[in-house]
C-alpha cells in the first residue's frame, strides 16, 4: 500500500529511515515448493527482515511523541490487541 504516497513494505521502509539496502534475491525460494530446509542464505535473508525492526520501533515511536499521537496510537492497538 501507498500511504501518503509512500509505500510500507518493510525493504522501502527501512531504506527511508536508516538507507539500509535489502537484499530479497532469497524471496523466491519461499514457495510452495520449498523443502523446508534453512540453508545459510535463507536464514541470513529472514535474519535481515527482521534485525532492524527494533530500531525501526524505535524510531517510528519517536515520531509518534513528536506528533502528539501516542495517545491515539495506544487506544488504536488496544482495539485490535
Amino acid at each position: 500500500t501507498k500511504g501518503a504516497g509512500q509505500s510500507a513494505s518493510l525493504a522501502e521502509t527501512l531504506y527511508r529511515y536508516f538507507a539500509v539496502d535489502l537484499d530479497k534475491s532469497q524471496r523466491a525460494k519461499f514457495n510452495k515448493s520449498w523443502d523446508g530446509i534453512w540453508t545459510d542464505e535463507l536464514v541470513n535473508y529472514a535474519l535481515s527482515d527482521v534485525v532492524y525492526l527494533p530500531k525501526l520501533m524505535r524510531e517510528q515511536t519517536l515520531w509518534l511523541e513528536r506528533l502528539g499521537l501516542t495517545e491515539d496510537f495506544t487506544r488504536q492497538m488496544a482495539k485490535i490487541t
